[in-house]
């Protein structure tokens, strides 16, 4: 009979009710989510982010089913530590996600990134067998955490508010389960419990932000509403802010501020209240902006999207004027 020590103990009732809370509330609804995202980012420089969520879902996936084996709890740990990491990727790779360093972000920032904050949980696992526990010290999770604050703070105020407050309460949950800053009185796997919650809440909130994404409207405001919710406050702070100098200098009367379009009246702006594309069939079609005024922002958005992006979102294509000016 084989010896109870050197077999290892696993799918245990606890675990195994936790594996299928897991396939059927996140890992299942969170494929789906990556399949309606996907056609969201076809034709935008966001296409690499997409593939960091499939990346930190498979290991996700992996520190899921490793928990169940309880004599190698240090490689859940590990996996554990290794996906929080992996799933700040793609929040940071939006911040770079203009061309022509979009490339280059992910070799020169995201990939040191990962390797900075995943050492001290190497240097851990290189001196400690697979049965021990991760414990990392407060200063070498510090990192986690402010990364995890300027990637989700990118997308605060956008259409994905709710859903990434809640998935940085679950990053966050998971990253304490291996610290040495978990609250007394709760395990790894309690608090790993705990943070699935706030996961399983984010992707049904995601989900739903997806579902209520119309692309079938056309118009300035429905390119800068997309624009803004898929790559976050910084860069529409920036695009806004070129856009906006660029129209002052050829005396347009189209402002863009990061809630939406605006129309100059004299020393006020007035909020565009409708947008109506001008290929509609409608008498009362309403044009609100320019056809210069188009052709500046497409400029500057064809370094983050392609011109089928454009096209499906303004109604059509328009004639390639660039101006001289950078972004």
């Amino acid at each position: 009979m084989t010896d109870s020590r050197n077999r290892l103990v696993i799918f245990d009732g606890e675990f195994v009710f936790f594996f299928v809370v897991v396939l059927i509330f996140i890992l299942a609804p969170g494929a789906y989510a990556l399949l309606l995202a996907r056609e969201k980012v076809r034709y935008t420089t966001l296409k690499r982010g997409w593939w960091w969520w499939v990346i930190a879902g498979l290991v996700f996936s992996a520190a899921v089913f490793a928990s169940g084996f309880k004599e190698i709890e240090g490689v859940a740990d590990q996996l554990w530590y290794v996906s929080s990491v992996l799933l700040l990727c793609p929040l940071i790779s939006a911040l770079g996600a203009r061309r022509p360093g979009d490339v280059a972000w992910v070799f020169f920032v995201i990939v040191p990134l990962i390797l900075v904050l995943e050492w001290p949980a190497v240097s851990l696992m290189m001196t400690s067998d697979i049965n021990e526990s991760l414990v990392l010290q407060t200063p070498a999770v510090i990192g986690v955490f402010l990364v995890l604050l300027m990637g989700a703070g990118n997308y605060l105020g956008t259409r994905f508010t709710w859903a990434v407050i809640l998935f940085s309460a679950a990053v966050l949950c998971f990253v304490l389960s291996v610290c040495e800053l978990r609250p007394d009185g709760l395990t790894s796997m309690q608090l790993r419990y705990v943070g699935c919650i706030p996961l399983v809440i984010s992707t049904y909130t995601l989900i739903t932000s997806l579902w209520r994404w119309n692309t079938s409207e056309v118009g300035i405001t429905t390119v800068w509403s997309d624009f803004r919710d898929s790559y976050g406050i910084v860069w529409s702070r920036r695009v806004a802010d070129r856009f906006n100098l660029m129209a002052r200098r050829e005396k347009l009367k189209l402002r863009i501020r990061i809630d939406g379009p605006m129309v100059e009246n004299g020393t006020e702006e007035v909020e565009v209240k409708a947008d109506v594309s001008a290929t509609s069939n409608s008498n009362k079609s309403i044009v609100v902006h320019t056809m210069r005024e188009e052709q500046i922002l497409r400029w500057i958005l064809r370094r983050f999207v392609d011109e089928e992006w454009l096209n499906a979102r303004f109604g059509g294509a328009t004639e390639n004027t660039e101006p001289n000016q950078g972004l």
